[in-house]
Formats: structure tokens, C-alpha cells, sequence
């Protein structure tokens, strides 16, 4: 099965009835997730105000600008996001022209997404204000904080895939 983590290990040392001190406001997942989550809220905001997309469609609509036809799955992988927020933004997207759906040359069985050019252009109208408040959230972090930051997010990105953090997520989607 899964690789087994150190912290799945009975504790060694420690009265059984007295349990260690938890402060879950300085515990790194539940602060990345309260972090993310209120950036979530200021892009969605912006986002919806700014072309009506959602965060989930406006990723859709990014990495298919990117790197062109692509399956949902595809997108999913590239975009970190769980497949149903994958297919709901989908469908949005293709209701209101900004994707088109087309069967694979190669294999019929695969539907292959692409950006429109109305949806390149809601795309390319909303990257300035992506930027814009990605620069306003950083506000606080000088340059070289900023690029600490971000080399630290990638190393530890790394180690959890490393660790089999993906495998764990999938396991759980099934």
C-alpha cells in the first residue's frame, strides 16, 4: 500500500493520558490552507467581477491558452485541480464559447479541449489583473522574500510528490 510516515508510529515516551499540546493555528498544513483560502476568495471576487469566470474556469481557460488542445485529464494534471471542478468549469466554458469540444484524430474515444478566440481574448483580459493582485497579495514581502518564498513552495512541492503526496490524493478521489 502506501508508504508509512513517522508520524503513524506509536509514540515512544509520554504518559498515554496526558496528549501533547496542539495549536492548530501554527500548524503549517491548516495555515497554507487558510492562506489559500483567502486568496481564493479575492481572486473569485476579482475574477467573477472582472469576465463572470470562476478560479476553477479561469485555470481551465490559462493552461488550455498555454499549451493548446488538451484532454480534461490533461488539464486537471497541469492545473492541480480535482477532474469534477475540471468537468464543471468545462461545461461552463463550452456554453459560453470560450472552449470548444473535438474528438482526438488519432483516438476517437478521447475529447480534446481547446480555447476559442473568444476565450483567449477573456483569458488575455483577465492575466493583467491576475498579476495585478498577485502583486497587491505579496504586498507585504519585499523582492527577495518573494523569491524565498517561492523557491521554498517549489522545494517543498517537490518533496511532498516525493513523498507520494499525489498517489495519496487519487487514492482518496477513488
Amino acid at each position: 500500500m502506501g508508504r508509512r510516515l513517522a508520524a503513524q508510529s506509536p509514540a515512544a515516551d509520554g504518559p498515554a493520558d496526558d496528549p501533547p499540546s496542539f495549536a492548530l493555528e501554527e500548524f503549517l498544513p491548516h495555515r497554507l490552507s487558510v492562506v489559500s483560502a483567502r486568496a481564493h476568495r479575492m481572486f473569485a471576487r476579482a475574477y467573477a467581477e472582472r469576465a463572470g469566470l470562476s478560479v476553477a474556469e479561469w485555470q481551465v481557460l490559462s493552461v488550455l491558452a498555454r499549451s493548446g488542445d488538451l484532454c480534461a485529464t490533461d488539464v486537471a494534471r497541469q492545473a492541480a485541480m480535482d477532474k469534477v471542478k475540471v468537468s464543471r468549469a468545462v461545461r461552463s466554458l463550452i456554453e459560453r464559447r470560450l472552449l470548444r469540444r473535438a474528438e482526438d484524430r488519432r483516438d476517437r474515444r478521447v475529447r480534446r479541449l481547446a480555447i476559442t478566440p473568444q476565450g483567449r481574448r477573456t483569458q488575455a483580459n483577465v492575466t493583467p489583473l491576475a498579476h495585478a493582485l498577485e502583486s497587491e497579495m505579496l504586498g507585504p514581502l519585499g523582492a527577495e522574500d518573494r523569491e524565498r518564498l517561492r523557491a521554498a513552495l517549489s522545494r517543498l512541492d517537490r518533496h511532498l510528490a516525493a513523498m507520494g503526496a499525489d498517489a495519496a490524493e487519487a487514492e482518496a478521489a477513488d
